[in-house]
């Protein structure tokens, strides 16, 4: 009895990834179809590369992190996410790099918060 509930379980278990995954993506096209219309929004840019994040495709949300790096460098978030992404592939030394930035950045607006959070999270990788 108790195999049958596993593989029922494990059967549940994938369906509810494969609607997940059905989400992620219309989620996605959402965004892109917005962002055909506000190639330079802050928000969207930050919500894509965050999608792409969750879906591991590393490559594409580093895309869109530099993208809104560009546009938007005081968007504070990004330094963290991408920081952390970087850390995520290993990048360790450009990692550090986008957390100091975000560091130097949010100081410069004020942003106590945010340069609490990036300070833990480099200090997180220069302890290791």
């Amino acid at each position: 009895m108790f195999v049958a509930r596993a593989k029922i379980e494990n059967g549940a278990k994938y369906f509810e990834d494969a609607a997940y995954q059905q989400q992620m993506q219309d989620r996605l096209n959402t965004l892109l179809n917005y962002l055909n219309e506000s190639p330079d929004d802050a928000f969207l840019l930050f919500a894509i590369a965050r999608e792409y994040t969750a879906a591991e495709d590393f490559d594409t949300a580093r895309t869109y992190y530099h993208k809104l790096r560009e546009f938007h460098p005081e968007y504070v978030g990004l330094y963290y996410h991408l920081g952390k992404l970087e850390v995520k592939v290993g990048a360790i030394e450009e990692a550090v790099h986008v957390f100091n930035d975000g560091l130097r950045i949010s100081d410069s607006i004020g942003d106590k918060h945010a340069w609490s959070e990036l300070r833990a999270a480099l200090a997180e990788i220069q302890e290791d």
